[in-house]
């Protein structure tokens, strides 16, 4: 540590001096309320008082001098912050990027509002209509291939401003552009070239979150809030739809403005010497060691063919065909349309939000089937989709009747479609070995988002051509065809469903026992891990009866090593059943004639004080050579540290050393307070999880 300048030092009369005595104010940290007391105590409280006003100002300067790049990794408060402007900037990007979505239709129909373009040639309506967000994909593809090594080379931060900031005067500039379709479209193009925020903002992800678990949380967030915000925007242009087709263009700019003013503030640069470990969970580490680029390759092209058929589902059947048959038709006749604009701006929004529905799905049946199955299910549920689209718009008559039920077929399918887009990922995850997640993600972004910009625009093309009827049909056969392409990653092993051997007990249901599972027993008593919830039903059935309870026996720390990731991997099933476990002791003690009934149950059945003596020491062998092994004594060990940490994370639950009628409720709450704070630490949410399986990191 590099020493202090002499004019930085305190007052020596500051100096902290050595005490026996904690202070008794401090929480449940194992301390007696009776110690501490006297006028020493007072003494020492009123200097530690002093001493923290004296040296305020020093501890402000000493923070300034601090790289914020090891306060990013250090301090929580600092990573919390940086990674709020991270999402900013994310979701305002997202919402300046499709803010004129809802209105693409109207701006390529000459004549059909003062806004419109005059002319979209050589493209007819169709083609014109997916011309223009195609030219910013393009240009967000062709970025997204450079700019994540370039950020690896010059820095995260300054890409990410740069992609907010120049989609500010983008935005500008489009506006200015609005006059002829062309400008409009090249302009549209050169911002696509910025907007490739989320891509360098996953990468950030990467930078401050070595753990797995973290990082797959956050990266579900910023998939997340890109979905949020690609809707948002939407939303965005149907309120302002009185103000004219390209006035929301100044709102996405402005909170462009925002974002990279809260970014640069608070946006912190992550070290590129401060190199971490990645924190991976078992299922990670068990991964092939070279990638099979073949089974890659399948699942890349299963993947783009699936995209280009799924665009007839969406956004094909929003328009042309859905354009067409209640709103375009109608105006041709100069009749009341069954579907008026604002209507159709609506409709196209929330259709975008059913991808959170699938998502949600996807972590449950991927689980289930795996994948492979699950995406070449989905494919074949996509042609099922637009089959009955074509026939619900094409064979029944236009009315408001049938307008609401080809509306409600739409919601009602699309999220189960979703799922083949969705399943690229963990495919790709589990065909990666983990030293080249990276380039294997760069290869899935660049492909999926070329096949996502340039099929729309094909299509549109091919239906202008063809007509909007044979164009639907056309993605029909894609569909099944993808269902086709993708069918052989439904027999390859690494993509099959595995389950441990132990997992048949992981979140299973246990009756009652009513003699004792002598496999099970002799299972418990090898010292694997076993759910908390199986050990817990086989010592209930020996506390009713009053019988000793079941004692693993507990391995060494050199003996569990090499299982560790088995008892990370398994620590949330094991806090939330022991959490609400709790509850379940509580409701027995809810008279003192049951607490006392319970208290000499567990006299009956907890071990002698002899040998939950020798258990501690044993953990607490344990313990030491856990800190030792994993970096805590480097510098001999900052002991008084240690211990504050060790009763941080296991504050006191019982002071006087045995179960009492008096104390038994108390403990069981306390108990109950720390497994639910080990419990919320201990996974990203769900939906976190299930936005992630959409990005290979």
């Amino acid at each position: 540590m590099e020493p202090r300048a002499e004019d930085e030092k305190p007052n020596e009369d500051d100096a902290v001096k050595p005490t026996s005595e904690v202070d008794k104010a401090a929480p449940d940290t194992g301390i007696d309320d009776d110690t501490g007391t006297g006028t020493d105590d007072t003494k020492i409280e009123e200097f530690r008082v002093s001493l923290l006003k004296k040296n305020k100002s020093w501890w402000k300067d000493r923070l300034k001098k601090v790289k914020p790049q090891y306060r990013l990794h250090t301090e929580k408060q600092v990573l919390q912050w940086s990674l709020l402007a991270l999402r900013l900037g994310s979701l305002a990007d997202a919402i300046s990027s499709t803010i004129l979505t809802p209105n693409y239709p109207f701006m390529t129909s000459p004549g059909n509002h003062p806004d419109s373009f005059t002319s979209t040639a050589p493209f007819e309506f169709t083609a014109a209509l997916y011309f223009i967000p195609m030219t910013s994909m393009v240009g967000s593809a062709i970025s997204s291939a450079f700019i994540g090594g370039w950020s690896d080379k010059y820095g995260r931060r300054p890409f990410l401003l740069l992609c907010v900031g120049v989609s500010i005067f983008g935005c500008i500039a489009k506006y200015l552009a609005r006059g002829s379709f062309w400008g409009f479209c090249i302009v549209n193009f050169f911002n696509g070239l910025f907007s490739s925020t989320l891509t360098v903002a996953l990468a950030y992800v990467s930078d401050v979150h070595p753990g797995r678990a973290e990082k797959d949380g956050e990266i579900g967030q910023l998939v997340g809030l890109n979905m949020l915000g690609i809707t948002g925007g939407g939303i965005i242009a149907i309120l302002m739809e009185s103000t004219g087709l390209f006035t929301p263009l100044f709102v996405g700019a402005a909170l462009n403005a925002v974002a990279f003013a809260f970014m640069f503030l608070y946006l912190v640069e992550p070290d590129e010497s401060l190199h971490f470990t990645e924190t991976v969970s078992e299922e990670d580490k068990v991964g092939p060691s070279t990638l099979d680029v073949k089974l890659m390759s399948n699942v890349i092209a299963g993947a783009v063919v699936d995209n280009i058929g799924s665009a007839g589902l969406y956004p094909m059947a929003l328009a042309p065909l859905m354009f067409e048959t209640y709103y375009g038709n109608f105006k041709v006749l100069e009749l009341t349309p069954v579907m008026n604009e604002t209507a159709y701006k609506w409709i196209t929004m929330l259709l975008a939000l059913t991808v959170v529905f699938g998502a949600a799905m996807s972590t449950p049946v991927f689980q289930w089937v795996g994948p492979a199955v699950a995406c070449v299910a989905a494919n074949l549920v996509t042609a099922a989709g637009i089959s009955s689209c074509i026939l619900i718009a094409q064979q029944i008559a236009a009315t408001r009747g049938s307008f609401i039920g080809y509306v409600l077929f739409l919601y009602a399918i699309n999220p189960f479609t979703v799922l083949s887009n969705l399943s690229t990922g963990p495919m790709l995850d589990r065909l990666s070995p983990h030293d080249r997640r990276g380039f294997v993600q760069g290869i899935n972004v660049t492909v999926m988002n070329l096949a996502r910009s340039v099929s729309p625009f094909a299509l549109g093309a091919y239906a202008d051509a063809v007509g909007t009827t044979w164009c639907m049909w056309t993605c029909v056969f894609i569909s099944v065809l993808a269902a086709v392409v993708n069918a052989p990653l439904m027999f390859s092993p690494a993509l099959a469903v595995h389950k441990a051997a132990s997992e048949e007990h992981v979140g299973g249901e246990y009756t009652a026992l009513d003699t004792e599972d002598t496999d099970q027993v002799h299972q418990v008593m090898q010292g694997d891990w076993v759910p908390t919830k199986l050990l817990s039903e086989l010592n209930e059935h020996r506390f009713s009866a009053g019988l000793p309870f079941l004692l693993p026996p507990i391995r060494s720390y050199q003996e569990d090593k090499p299982n560790l990731c088995t008892l990370y991997k398994h620590s949330r099933e094991d806090f939330e059943f022991q959490h609400f476990r709790q509850y379940y002791y509580l409701s027995l003690q809810d008279t003192p004639e049951n607490k006392r009934r319970v208290v000499e149950h567990l006299r009956q059945s907890c071990p002698s004080k002899e040998v939950q003596k020798e258990r501690a020491d044993v953990i607490g062998d344990w313990c030491g050579e856990y800190l030792f092994e994993n970096g805590y004594f480097l510098d001999g060990g900052q002991v008084n540290l240690m211990k504050q940490m060790i009763m941080l994370a296991f504050p006191r639950i019982n002071a006087d050393g045995e179960m009492t009628e008096q104390n038994i409720s108390e403990t069981t709450v306390r108990f109950a307070k720390v497994l639910n704070e080990y419990f919320l630490k201990s996974q990203p949410t769900q939906a976190a999880q299930a936005f992630r399986n959409s990005v290979v990191m």
